[in-house]
């Protein structure tokens, strides 16, 4: 059965987003996997019907966490809806901190963060190395949860 990663992401955030959608594509068809963020919605959909039918059936909320994520209403609602569905349906939430951000006053930081360090992406001399980092340990925490998840 196909489960869905959902991508929670500012705007401001798109190119991270990109990054994070490109370095899974090599690995959505062998865990079976697809990817859904707000960037996918058909014009004239709503997005509050298209983010709760997602979040209803996703098994993975990955938010990409800056200052202008956690300010931003949208985001913080699809982190609220996120949220609900980790502590009653169990939702694996796995934050990514793209920025440099108070993420460990959000209510993100009781779930799991990349990078393990706490430090942002953009804190790194080199990105493509941060970026990499982040991917194996993402997959690697998919991995360890595929076995509860049906």
């Amino acid at each position: 059965m196909t489960k869905e990663i959902y991508i929670s992401a500012d705007k401001v955030d798109n190119s991270h987003e990109e990054r994070l959608r490109n370095g899974l594509k090599p690995i959505l068809s062998h865990f079976d996997l697809t990817l859904w963020g707000r960037r996918d919605i058909d014009p004239g959909l709503g997005w509050k019907d298209e983010m709760h039918e997602h979040l209803s059936i996703s098994s993975y909320f990955v938010p990409l966490v800056s200052a202008d994520y956690l300010a931003s209403n949208m985001c913080q609602i699809e982190v609220q809806a996120g949220g609900y569905r980790a502590l009653h349906e169990g939702l694996k939430i796995i934050s990514i901190i793209v920025r440099p951000c108070a993420f460990e006053f959000s209510s993100l930081a009781q779930f799991p963060y990349l990078p393990k360090d706490g430090k942002s992406i953009t804190e790194y001399s080199n990105a493509d190395r941060a970026w990499l980092g982040v991917l194996r340990d993402l997959i690697e925490m998919m991995s360890k949860s595929q076995k509860y998840l049906s």
